[in-house]
């Protein structure tokens, strides 16, 4: 067994994605799935170095999605797709499925069957080998989501208004892909978008 951490300060290092292989419940070897990198120039709200967070094994556990910044000026970055293997975003073998100027927001998930991919913010469902966007959920806004083991359903937590006012509100704020901080709760729906439901 392997766990993936992102978004890890390395000692020497900025924010990387680590692999570690987990012997009878104990850290074993660890491999750096991407090494420091600098954009070369200004980059808004970020430092020069590149950043890597939030990764997801695929089904098989040979690949992982994850966030990068390289080569984006603006946010987090882009959703990537690379093979478990060191130091690959040198290798020419990570690629960019959907490429977005986001502030951490996009958290990757893959479907049980490796087939699609959902993002976080306004949920949206891309497939998985070629990045084509399948659908967004332009009502859904998720801080995180998981799809259910037979992939069928999607649960995310999030926060959405209660009453008109607060309602309008939150769609004018969504606009701008912004929230205002309210209580979270999870919600529920088919991965086809039906049957929206809170838990």
């Amino acid at each position: 067994a392997s766990c993936a951490k992102g978004g890890q300060k390395v000692p020497n290092g900025f924010y990387n994605i680590v692999v570690t292989d987990i012997v009878d419940g104990r850290p074993g070897e660890t491999m750096r799935v991407s090494t420091d990198h600098k954009f070369g120039g200004p980059r808004l709200y970020f430092s020069d170095e590149d950043v890597h967070l939030s990764p997801a094994w695929s089904p098989d556990g040979k690949e992982l999605l994850f966030i990068s910044n390289r080569g984006i000026p603006l946010g987090s970055g882009g959703v990537w797709r690379a093979p478990v293997e060191a130091d690959v975003m040198n290798s020419g073998r990570a690629r960019v499925i959907h490429r977005e100027e986001t502030l951490y927001r996009t958290r990757p998930q893959w479907s049980p069957d490796g087939k699609r991919i959902a993002t976080a913010g306004q949920i949206t469902m891309f497939d998985a080998e070629t990045g084509k966007e399948i659908t967004t959920f332009r009502d859904t806004w998720a801080h995180t989501l998981a799809f259910s083991p037979d992939g069928k359903l999607i649960a995310w937590r999030t926060n959405y208004p209660v009453g008109e006012a607060a309602t309008v509100k939150y769609k004018e704020l969504l606009k701008q892909h912004l929230v205002e901080p309210m209580q979270m709760d999870i919600w529920v729906m088919n991965a086809d978008g039906t049957q929206k439901r809170q838990v």
